[in-house]
């Protein structure tokens, strides 16, 4: 068990070093499934740095991470963060 889901985590990882910076991903967070930018990926945390589109960031397991797009996708949080550059590019691959 706990070999195959470090085979998973490695696949996850593998995916997400693939992805250009800014790409379009969903993550599910307590409050539900967001499409939020991908920032960075960090190796030594196992975890994903994202950009709502109000500018907020937040960093969130890789665990969280969505790959399937057969679900409800939830509003956004409100409140942008101060001085964030918002730059878009909506990438699916």
């Amino acid at each position: 068990m706990a070999e195959q889901r470090q085979s998973r985590m490695e696949g996850v990882m593998q995916s997400l070093l693939k992805l250009p910076e800014m790409s379009r991903i969903f993550v599910r967070s307590t409050t539900g499934v967001f499409e939020v930018s991908l920032v960075a990926v960090h190796e030594d945390t196992r975890s994903i740095e994202v950009l709502w589109d109000e500018g907020i960031k937040r960093e969130f397991s890789w665990s969280a991470v969505l790959w399937k797009t057969d679900f409800v996708v939830g509003q956004k949080p409100s409140v942008a963060a101060p001085g964030e550059q918002r730059i878009f590019l909506l990438l699916w691959g």
